[in-house]
């Protein structure tokens, strides 16, 4: 088991699990030699004691279960080569992204070049810094930037911490998922149902319910015209796996439904994945695992 008290700070974004990859959220192993050393140790071997292995957070580590030494438990990051920061420049728009807050919330902005047009995905934490990341996307436009929706892919707070402020610097509408929307305390302009695909000046993002983690999270999908699509999966897909969904069949079952049928069985392999936390992946690098997470029911 972790270490006494550990378990009231598992984030509930993240399931109860290290992947057979062992990246298991925004804090993993403290160097990148430590990180490939535990890639290499068999996962029956580092859960053998609890048989269920234990992803700690942000703020409390990350550990395999009953083998967690305090070392792996201490604070740290993914290899550099894994972390999704910076800034991603494609044919029409930039992605640039910021880690903030306790629990390493990712932002995004997407920004079209000829426009200036702006898409703000997860209003988490930090307002500043997202101030600061606005207008570092501001600078890959070729005209005056502008925030024309704030969307927020589920309604848990550590993703609405900076909304209203964020909604009240930039004038921009705020939009989530329906179901989500009475749990958000900043008013919802604009209700995202599946399907539902959203103009703006230079580019397009279709909303993927995934319903699981929360009734109406949303995945918001950009499909660039000349290479892959990237999809913002907020907290129902991560490397090595769902979204948490409490131990619930029910909630884990209508999630895996909808990330199989919705994304896995409608995109193709070389879609790129942001999550909500830590470091992107492929749907190519998670389709092998997709019968294992069924069977092991979270």
């Amino acid at each position: 088991m972790p270490p006494d008290g550990a378990r009231q700070w598992l984030p509930h974004w993240f399931p109860l699990f290290v992947t057979s990859r062992d990246w298991c959220g925004p804090s993993c192993l403290k160097s990148h030699t430590q990180w490939e050393r535990v890639r290499g140790r068999r996962r029956e071997d580092a859960h053998r004691e609890s048989g269920r292995p234990v992803c700690i957070g942000e703020r409390t580590g990350c550990g395999a279960g009953a083998s967690a030494s305090a070392d792996a438990l201490a604070l740290c990051e993914p290899p550099p080569a894994t972390r999704l920061t910076g800034m991603i420049d494609l044919e029409k728009v930039t992605i640039r992204s910021r880690s903030v807050g306790s629990m390493d919330n990712n932002v995004y902005v997407i920004t079209a070049k000829d426009t200036g047009a702006q898409v703000l995905i997860d209003a988490a934490d930090d307002f500043a810094a997202i101030r600061e990341l606005l207008a570092e996307a501001a600078g890959d436009a070729a005209a005056p930037a502008e925030v024309q929706l704030i969307i927020t892919t589920h309604s848990h707070w550590d993703h609405v911490r900076a909304l209203a402020e964020a909604a009240a610097a930039t004038g921009a509408r705020t939009a989530a998922g329906s179901e989500d929307i009475p749990d958000i305390e900043v008013p919802t302009d604009v209700p995202l149902e599946h399907g539902d695909v959203r103009a703006f000046n230079g580019f397009e993002l279709e909303a993927i319910k995934l319903r699981g983690h929360t009734p109406g999270s949303v995945a918001l999908l950009y499909r660039d015209p000349s290479g892959p699509a990237h999809l913002f999966t907020g907290d129902s897909l991560f490397p090595g796996g769902l979204g948490n969904t409490q131990k619930d069949p029910e909630r884990f079952a209508s999630l895996y439904a909808d990330v199989f049928e919705r994304v896995f069985e409608y995109l193709p392999d070389n879609t790129v994945v942001h999550p909500g936390h830590g470091a992107g992946t492929t749907l190519g690098a998670e389709r092998p695992h997709l019968q294992e997470w069924k069977q092991r029911g979270w």
